[in-house]
């Protein structure tokens, strides 16, 4: 059977576990702090915990190396990832900035296009009326008869 994890219990400190009954009738256990100082008795304990772990760590030499080592390896690893993060960050950013240029030159090359078709729907409608003028010339010029209705014909 597994123990279940209590951070009281790596802390060596004092606890109880108190079930609680609802009205609904669950039931749910408690894990309180016997702290005969209150808050600061329970910081006096971590206190000396702590200090009983500096005097190990100074008196050993091998855990002295081991731990300076795991705190350069942390640091290490914290700059590198910084750098990995810098080097992402830079990237995404000009990928966003490629998007951005495609995207104000889309939007530009419609603006001009709108424009233009504007510009080509007058001039086309100013061509219209021409061609219209220039057809019912035509037409009026094709209905005159080529002589006059009371002549005759040369010899």
């Amino acid at each position: 059977m597994r123990k279940s994890f209590s951070s009281a219990a790596i802390l060596d400190l004092p606890t109880s576990v108190m079930p609680i009954t609802y009205s609904d009738g669950t039931m749910v256990l408690s894990l309180h702090l016997n702290t005969a100082g209150g808050v600061w008795g329970l910081m006096k304990s971590v206190w000396n915990k702590l200090t009983e772990f500096a005097a190990a760590v100074s008196q050993n030499a091998t855990l002295r190396r081991r731990l300076l080592l795991g705190v350069a390896v942390f640091v290490v690893l914290q700059i590198y990832f910084v750098r990995e993060l810098l080097a992402a960050e830079l990237l995404f950013g000009l990928l966003f900035a490629v998007l951005f240029l495609a995207g104000v030159l889309f939007y530009a090359v419609g603006a001009i296009g709108e424009r233009l078709f504007d510009w080509a729907e007058v001039v086309l409608r100013f061509a219209m009326r021409l061609a219209g003028r220039g057809y019912n010339a035509i037409e009026s010029v094709s209905k005159k008869p080529v002589r006059h209705p009371h002549s005759e014909s040369a010899p």
